[in-house]
């Protein structure tokens, strides 16, 4: 369509088929009175910066925030990718919120994408793609000292969000090894089976996810 036609026209040297694809899986299932209400031109200027953002990834975390619209409809807009993570949108939900910024819109599409041992991206919606989050977050016109700050506060509970996924299995294997040593040493108190039963379940306690 023409959203997909004029990213891929922007940010495409040799590349306007996975652009393409890019876009449609992208806007796949968001709802479309919300893009109805906006410009494509702008629409089409925030995918083409989330692409450039992402395309080359050299980070596990790439945020950015930046401004849209014209003087008479403005508004801010932070991009994210990275691996899908629970408390994700939540997470950029409650920074805002702390900043006082209303949220008007969050597009959140699981991509699959492979790129290549530099990081590049070779490929969006293929068999052998790893599933990332390209999250998009619409919020109230704010000055660019605001959307720093708000970048910078992102970024850090993201990091936590991640730090915390990747210490669940450990913890779990942790757990089931103290379940295994109370198990051969008699205990009666069944600990060890309570925390092997929590960590299989995947529960992660409402305080993993610091500053929030």
């Amino acid at each position: 369509d023409t959203i997909a036609e004029t990213v891929a026209s922007t940010v495409a040297a040799g590349r306007a088929s996975t652009v393409r694809e890019f876009v449609r899986r992208y806007l796949a299932e968001t709802d479309p009175h919300e893009l109805v209400r906006r410009p494509a031109a702008t629409i089409a200027a925030v995918l083409a910066d989330h692409w450039r953002l992402g395309v080359d990834r050299r980070a596990p975390i790439e945020v950015r925030t930046l401004a849209i619209g014209d003087a008479a409809a403005q508004a801010s807009v932070l991009l994210v990718v990275m691996e899908d993570v629970p408390f994700l949108v939540d997470s950029i939900h409650t920074v805002l919120t702390r900043h006082a910024l209303g949220i008007h819109l969050t597009i959140h599409p699981m991509l699959d994408v492979r790129r290549d041992i530099d990081g590049s991206i070779v490929d969006v919606g293929g068999p052998d793609g790893v599933v990332e989050a390209w999250t998009m977050v619409e919020f109230e016109a704010c000055d660019a000292a605001t959307r720093a700050s708000v970048e910078r506060e992102v970024c850090a509970v993201l990091e936590d969000v991640r730090s915390s996924m990747a210490d669940r299995e450990p913890m779990r294997q942790r757990a089931m090894s103290l379940a295994l040593q109370a198990e051969r040493s008699g205990r009666p108190d069944g600990e060890g089976d309570a925390a092997v039963h929590r960590q299989n379940a995947g529960t992660v306690d409402g305080d993993t996810v610091r500053g929030l």
